[in-house]
């Protein structure tokens, strides 16, 4: 007797199959890689920023080994590219600070200046002290600046 083939729309039908499985498990193993490497990634920032490798191993469910191998993967051309861009996230935070710190030296020049011309025009100090939310003392030392 010979043998029984399955029809052609049958095997159609499990080549498909075959083929979507197929498209899932590289889906998979994709999104296994990514979030190895998050993983990665995040053992060697925490460590970066002072976690010990006991702190690392307890977190991750890795062993200590493991650990070991990811942040001495992540010496290297790796670790200088992590430099580079945390030196220059400082760097853009100390911009932002000194930015501010001028835009808050000219706001308060600006309101030395309106409260000493508010003054020269006739106001009161504590109708000053109301507008700004000065203290009596302050005021008058910012008048008293103004003399100096």
């Amino acid at each position: 007797m010979g043998e029984v083939r399955p029809s052609s729309r049958t095997a159609d039908g499990s080549l498909a199959a075959v083929s979507t499985a197929a498209d899932q498990t590289r889906s998979a193993l994709a999104a296994t890689d990514a979030a190895v490497e998050g993983q990665n990634a995040a053992i060697r920032t925490a460590h970066d920023g002072g976690a010990t490798v006991a702190q690392l191993v307890a977190a991750s469910g890795l062993s200590r080994g493991a650990v070991h191998k990811i942040l001495a993967a992540g010496d290297g051309a790796d670790r200088q590219v992590r430099v580079r861009r945390l030196l220059a996230d400082v760097e853009s935070a100390a911009e932002r600070c000194r930015q501010a710190r001028e835009c808050a030296a000219g706001a308060s020049a600006e309101r030395r200046s309106s409260i000493a011309r508010a003054i020269d025009e006739g106001a009161r100090v504590v109708d000053v002290q109301r507008a700004t939310g000065l203290s009596r003392a302050r005021v008058d030392a910012i008048l008293q600046e103004r003399e100096a």
